[in-house]
């Protein structure tokens, strides 16, 4: 494991728990055991999977994409951080653009808080959070397929049963 990505996970751990309001149950570095694939795909629900990026770009080199962190969140984890997020009771219907702004707002406090503690000597510009929801039930089963790869710069916190993806490239 690299050191940026236990400060990632610091990062998100803190956002979720201070901001959110929702205490991981467990994480994963890596990648999902293959027999949680059904239950990840159930966690879309109705099929929703939000998927947030935000770039993080060198001022000193404003052309190169420092870096891009990314949160892929199911329906229900989704549901559950807005919820969480507006102090809305448990299971009360949030709209999907509401949805939109919190899993944008999530991304974006992760990524401020990561970088400002993997390296304060570099001048970087946060760009705008870009949230895209897959309805699609064949784009949902591609993008959580991923989830199973390996791969050294991702985490997979699991709340309340539904797991929630945060990697950065």
């Amino acid at each position: 494991m690299t050191e940026n990505l236990e400060v990632l996970k610091r990062a998100t751990s803190e956002t979720l728990e201070k901001m959110f309001f929702a205490i991981p149950d467990d994480s994963v570095y890596g990648s999902l055991e293959h027999s949680s694939y059904d239950s990840t795909v159930a966690a879309c629900g109705r099929g929703s999977l939000w998927i947030a990026n935000i770039s993080i770009i060198n001022i000193e080199k404003p052309d190169d994409n420092w870096l891009m962190v990314r949160a892929i969140v199911p329906k229900k984890g989704a549901q559950r951080l807005a919820e969480n997020f507006s102090g809305k009771e448990e299971n009360t219907a949030t709209r999907d653009a509401e949805i939109d702004d919190v899993v944008g707002e999530f991304i974006n406090i992760i990524t401020g808080k990561f970088i400002a503690e993997i390296d304060s000597n570099i001048g970087y510009s946060i760009g705008t959070p870009q949230v895209l929801r897959l309805t699609s039930k064949d784009e949902i089963k591609l993008e959580i397929e991923r989830w199973f790869i390996q791969k050294d710069s991702r985490i997979v916190f699991i709340i309340d049963s539904v797991p929630v993806l945060i990697e950065y490239d």
